[in-house]
């Protein structure tokens, strides 16, 4: 995608771990299953739901102080 910045990169990269947040918090898979599912190391699907967690917790944070989220939006 052209003109993607470093933004735009972090939210491919939330993007991507978004699937493992899900399959752990919504339907319950442990990370040893999340990782069986992606077929990636336990490793990875751990820091995958961790970097997904983190960076939602810090999407609500700044729309808590009134600051846009991804996009610019409100």
């Amino acid at each position: 995608m052209a003109g993607r910045g470093e933004g735009g990169q972090a939210s491919v990269e939330m993007l991507a771990a978004l699937p493992a947040l899900l399959l752990a918090a919504l339907f319950g898979y442990t990370a040893r299953e999340v990782g069986e599912i992606e077929r990636v190391p336990l490793g990875t699907a751990k820091t995958r739901i961790r970097t997904a967690m983190r960076k939602l917790s810090g999407v609500a944070a700044r729309e808590d102080d009134g600051e846009p989220g991804p996009g610019g939006a409100r």
